[in-house]
């Protein structure tokens, strides 16, 4: 979900975004696109306009997916980004990426991108690279502080969603460094983060499933309440 304009957003990993009004059906605003588009991650701009990504193509067909911004008309402008989005962010002329590649080589990072005046961005650079710190693992969920502050949150492979994160959030300063965020105290897996009023940040826990067989337990998933002590961006 994103909040702009007065407007909720959604998009439910199909080849559609959707808006939410207050009363009645939700609304499909955005028009068909090929390579069998699927969008999970959106977030407004200042002037409007809707930042979108997700995948494309399928596993036996994988096709170059794109990074999307569709303006107040639904009309979209794409660049390429190779890579499985789990989140975006735009914050300070740039949109924020948590993505995962598998060509040429596995990578798991948080990129940026630089907005540029036709809509299209700019030249990619990295922001947190998971794998050096966590191989294995990738970044699931993003929100960026008032001062430039990224939390990304930590998450297992898909292909084994119910690993245990020692550091499920991570804090990249503007300067670059990176450290976890209340190290051995916070639950994983991290799927969302919302900002609330102040300096608090709201985290989805994805349900986990511990065990297997009969004496598997379920831990559903549960909304966090985090103090971070910084203010959020707007």
């Amino acid at each position: 979900l994103s909040f702009g304009g007065g407007t909720l957003y959604g998009a439910q990993g199909v080849q559609a975004l959707f808006r939410l009004p207050t009363a009645g059906p939700s609304q499909v605003i955005m028009p068909v696109l090929g390579n069998a588009v699927r969008l999970t991650a959106i977030d407004t701009d200042d002037t409007g306009g809707l930042w979108a990504g997700g995948s494309a193509g399928t596993p036996s067909r994988p096709e170059v997916p794109n990074l999307y911004r569709f303006d107040l008309a639904g009309r979209a402008v794409p660049t390429p980004f190779p890579g499985v989005v789990s989140d975006l962010r735009v914050f300070g002329g740039y949109v924020y990426v948590a993505a995962v590649r598998s060509e040429p080589t596995r990578q798991a990072k948080v990129w940026r991108l630089p907005i540029q005046g036709d809509g299209t961005l700019g030249a990619e650079e990295v922001v947190y690279d998971v794998d050096a710190d966590t191989p294995g693992l990738r970044a699931s969920a993003l929100a960026i502080a008032a001062d430039g502050t990224v939390f990304v949150g930590i998450a297992p492979s898909t292909s084994n969603p119910n690993q245990v994160v020692e550091n499920p959030v991570v804090r990249v300063a503007p300067d670059g460094t990176a450290a976890p965020l209340y190290p051995g105290v916070l639950p994983s897996p991290v799927q969302a983060f919302a900002w609330g009023p102040g300096t608090e940040l709201y985290m989805v826990r994805s349900r986990l499933v511990q065990g297997s067989g009969e004496t598997a337990r379920t831990i559903p998933a549960a909304l966090f309440k985090i103090e971070t002590r910084q203010q959020g961006a707007p």
